[in-house]
This record gives structure tokens, C-alpha cells and sequence, in this order.
């Protein structure tokens, strides 16, 4: 077994992800808009899950997602700076930097699932514990 797999072997053991959703997530290329604190946390979050390309705004976001992953394939696109996502986390920060890291973690997910699920509708469903996200 290589680096990947034992890396990713939790979420491959997940219901309705296993090794096929696995595989999509390491084929499919993700984009992060922006370029502050959400779109670091982004870019870690996707590489971490694994997802084979991600496409950032800047090279400060570049070495974000290398620090989890030094393998991932990073493509700049110095457009991307100017985008802003269409959605944020569905909940309430406190401060602005705990919103950036909820918004970020919440496009990486998403992101992630859209690629080990192709199809699927994903819907947002807020809980008083935690905010959660579930394929229906």
C-alpha cells in the first residue's frame, strides 16, 4: 500500500465514498477562489482529501496546499484572486478569522464531495450541535 492510499484509507472506508469515490477525488481538479485566509484553508483541506489538482490564486495559497501535500498538482490562475465563492458556511462566527477558517473548511468539503460524488445533490442541514453536510 503507498503514501496515498494509507493516507486516504479513512475516508475510502466511508458509505457512499469507498476506493471509487476515492479515485474521483485523486482525478478531479479543484478551484480556490480568492486569495486570504478561507482560500488557505481550502487549498490544505482539499489537498489533504486528496484531490489531484488545485487551482489557486496565488503562490502564498500555492504553498498552503503543498504544506499538507508536497505532491499535489498545483496550477496558478492569478484570476481567481478577484472571485468570490457564491456560498459560506451556513452558521455564525464570532470573529472574522474563525469565519474564514469555517468558510474555507465548508468549500473544501463541499468541493471534495462533489467530486467523490458526481451527481448527487448535496444539501447544507444545520443542527444545534453542528453544522452538517449529507448527499440526498
Amino acid at each position: 500500500m503507498n503514501l496515498a492510499s494509507l493516507r486516504h484509507s479513512r475516508q475510502s472506508r466511508l458509505d457512499g465514498i469507498g476506493e471509487v469515490g476515492q479515485r474521483l477525488i485523486r482525478d478531479g481538479e479543484v478551484e480556490v477562489l480568492g486569495d486570504g485566509a478561507a482560500a488557505g484553508i481550502m487549498a490544505r483541506y482539499v489537498a489533504g482529501a486528496g484531490v489531484g489538482a488545485v487551482v489557486v490564486a496565488s503562490d502564498e495559497i500555492a504553498d498552503a496546499a503543498r504544506s499538507i501535500d508536497g505532491a499535489v498538482s498545483i496550477k496558478i490562475d492569478a484570476r481567481l484572486r478577484d472571485l468570490e465563492p457564491l456560498e459560506s458556511a451556513p452558521y455564525l462566527f464570532y470573529s472574522a478569522s474563525a469565519k474564514a477558517v469555517g468558510d474555507g473548511a465548508y468549500r473544501a468539503l463541499r468541493a471534495v464531495l462533489q467530486l467523490a460524488l458526481p451527481g448527487d445533490a448535496l444539501t447544507v442541514e444545520r443542527n444545534e450541535e453542528a453544522p452538517c453536510m449529507s448527499n440526498r
